[in-house]
């Protein structure tokens, strides 16, 4: 299995990304491409937006809109 990771905040919350092949799946430059296109697409549709409010646990949605 091979994996790759990303990490980036997005309003202040840590979002993580981890795109995962089997090694026969792909070539090592094949696969990193494709976890690169992946994550420059889905980043910037992530919305989240946060419910809370004082002594309320939060609550939280993520939007994803595609571009």
């Amino acid at each position: 299995m091979q994996s790759i990771g990303y990490a980036f905040y997005r309003n202040l919350f840590l979002i993580t990304v981890r795109f995962s092949s089997p090694v026969a799946g792909l070539s090592p430059e094949r696969f990193e491409a494709m976890g690169d296109e992946a994550v420059r697409v889905l980043v910037p549709g992530i919305d989240i937006q946060n419910f809370a409010e004082k002594g309320v646990r939060e609550h939280f949605r993520l939007n994803f809109t595609a571009g």
